[in-house]
């Protein structure tokens, strides 16, 4: 049994039997075919089918889902509106955009019960705050906004996509100058500084009023190898303290938030880089370090500026092009910095620096 209100006189109600499906029921899809770009991303077949309501045309009731795959903190889907019943007289309604997943990080920001009609277009925008990888769907719900007919159906199952989240910490990148002034640079044979450039990058940190948590890589002093807990060990080219040489995923993820929130707040960060001039430390890795003081982005990608110390030249030490990148896919920190750095391009085999530990400031 169904309700038939009269235009214009609403007060006038008739009830007799008569098919539910004459209700809104539509069927949201993107508004392109399968294979295209949403906010730079390529949508592609899950290899994944659903079935949508019962009420839906027989012939567009088994959805073949789409997929999309992104690292976005912030997305906005564009949408098509179709009819999905062919009996359907009302062709306006609600579509309500509902996450699968229930967790706080991922949710809809824009408005979550839409007014729309047949052959429309909506917009749906998701904010992606979580710090693991993650899939889930994003699923379409109508309800009848009952202007012409008010029958029993509600809740009617008419889309969904997936969406596959890759955490990385490349993304949400600000452009911090650098927060170290370049006339407070410490070179290489500053006076009365051990010659070596650990000190020097000490004595960098100490021109603007910071010092690192620990001076020690080693958490023990019986010899016994552990790694410092004020240290993100994101490199290793040996198994040391329990971690196997490669890259070290987690601490990679962990090292570059550090990095983006300390430098956010104006405070610069010691580093140490592998170049592969074979003075390892504790960790037998690496055999440099500079001071991360600023980041950036360019067409290269996003990137940490630094402070190379290892060179006497104010100008060459502080160049915009000493430049670390952040490589999301490989989990490393690397830049081959100003081509005028003797130091990188005639002293190492590299002619690069990878970013191998990454030290706390206090």
């Amino acid at each position: 049994m169904a309700t038939l209100i009269e235009q214009g006189n609403p007060s006038n109600r008739f009830s007799f039997p008569i098919l539910e499906t004459y209700e809104f029921i539509p069927i949201v899809q993107f508004k392109k075919p399968s294979k295209y770009v949403v906010e730079g991303e390529e949508l592609i077949s899950s290899d994944e089918q659903v079935s949508l309501a019962k009420y839906i045309d027989d012939d567009k009731r088994n959805l073949n889902i789409l997929q999309l795959t992104t690292s976005k903190k912030k997305i906005k889907l564009p949408f098509r509106v179709k009819q999905g019943g062919s009996a359907s007289w009302d062709d306006d309604g609600f579509i309500e955009p509902q996450l699968s997943i229930k967790d706080a990080n991922f949710k809809v920001i824009s408005t979550t019960k839409i007014l729309t009609k047949y052959n429309s277009d909506i917009e749906v925008e998701l904010s992606l705050e979580g710090t693991e990888s993650t899939s889930f769907y994003l699923d379409f719900y109508a309800n009848d906004n009952e202007d012409l007919f008010k029958g029993g159906i509600k809740n009617i199952f008419c889309g969904r996509v997936k969406i596959v989240f890759n955490y990385c910490v490349c993304t949400d990148w600000a452009t911090i100058p650098s927060v170290i002034p370049s006339n407070k640079f410490i070179g290489w044979g500053h006076p009365g500084i051990t010659r070596n450039c650990y000190h020097y990058c000490l004595e960098q940190l100490k021109q603007v009023g910071h010092w690192v948590k620990s001076e020690r890589w080693n958490k023990k002093w019986d010899g016994t190898k552990e790694l410092n807990d004020n240290i993100y060990q994101i490199f290793l080219e040996a198994d040391v303290a329990g971690m196997t040489k490669g890259i070290q995923k987690d601490q990679f993820k962990k090292g570059v938030e550090y990095l983006k929130k300390t430098i956010k707040k104006g405070i610069p960060v010691m580093v140490g880089v592998d170049d592969d001039i074979k003075l390892s430390n504790d960790d037998e890795t690496t055999e440099h370090f500079v001071v991360i003081v600023g980041m950036g982005t360019d067409t290269t990608g996003n990137y940490f500026l630094f402070y190379d110390n290892a060179v006497p030249d104010k100008y060459v030490g502080t160049h915009n092009d000493n430049k670390l990148y952040c490589k999301c896919n490989d989990f490393k920190l690397e830049g081959t910095g100003s081509h005028l750095n003797i130091y990188i391009q005639m002293n190492t085999s590299k002619k690069k620096y990878t970013v191998t530990q990454i030290r706390e400031t206090k």
